[in-house]
């Protein structure tokens, strides 16, 4: 299953302006935000999840140096 709000529908956390976070992989997922099709699993101090890439701040869809999950 790809990453969207309906197959991923629990929210473990949130990311705000500023926190500090590691981007473990992306992969294009079934629903696209803001225009963006690419989700990246990330992993802070407090959880780990799936978040639509269009929330990081990057001028492309999919991030440099990042593995593809």
């Amino acid at each position: 299953m790809s990453p969207s709000t309906t197959n991923c529908p629990n929210i473990r956390g949130q990311v705000n302006p500023g926190d500090s976070f590691e981007v473990w992989c992306q992969v294009a997922g079934s629903q696209t935000v803001g225009g963006n099709p690419y989700w990246v699993y990330i992993i802070t101090p407090n959880f780990d999840g799936w978040m639509a890439s269009y929330y990081i701040d990057y001028p492309d869809n999919v991030l440099p140096d990042t593995r593809f999950c």
